[in-house]
């Protein structure tokens, strides 16, 4: 179920609110896969974050403090998500933000060095401690890497 938080005085969803397989708290936020994650600063050139990863990145980070500042609309949505995990999970929960793809990481992308785009782009995503960002490609290597673990431990132990 969505879990509502409070922020400065109003009332906000996370897109998902829930517990990992490490069994720590993840907020996750998605935003689609045609959003840009980065610009160009051709002044520099480099690339920066785009308004609307900026915009997720601050987001989800309020979210991330409401959690672990325990600013749950409902007391029984915080009861249910500790009975999930340990209450002191609550004091450090993680960010995920789910935004664009490979190649739509940059607006106009062949314009650019594709080496370049991938070297900022780990980069500022390495750059954030509690949030990690990934873009729709890296959901689906993730997933394919761990269905391809699972068939093979499948094919050499039939038991």
């Amino acid at each position: 179920p969505k879990i509502k938080l409070t922020l400065d005085g109003d009332k906000k969803y996370p897109d998902f609110l829930g517990v990992n397989h490490y069994n720590g708290v993840d907020v996750i936020e998605i935003k689609t896969h045609l959003l840009p994650a980065l610009v160009s600063d051709s002044s520099h050139d480099n690339f920066a974050f785009s308004s609307d990863l900026s915009k997720a990145i601050i987001q989800t980070t309020n979210y991330i403090d409401a959690v672990k500042e325990r600013k749950f609309v409902n007391t029984d949505d915080e009861k249910l998500l500790v009975q999930e995990t340990a209450s002191e999970n609550l004091y450090r929960p993680r960010g995920v933000i789910i935004i664009s793809s490979k190649q739509k990481l940059v607006k106009s992308q062949g314009r650019y060095d594709p080496q370049k785009i991938e070297r900022d782009f780990t980069k500022l995503r390495n750059s954030l401690g509690d949030i990690e960002i990934l873009t729709f490609d890296d959901i689906l290597d993730i997933a394919e890497n761990y269905a391809s673990k699972i068939a093979n431990r499948t094919e050499s132990d039939p038991n």
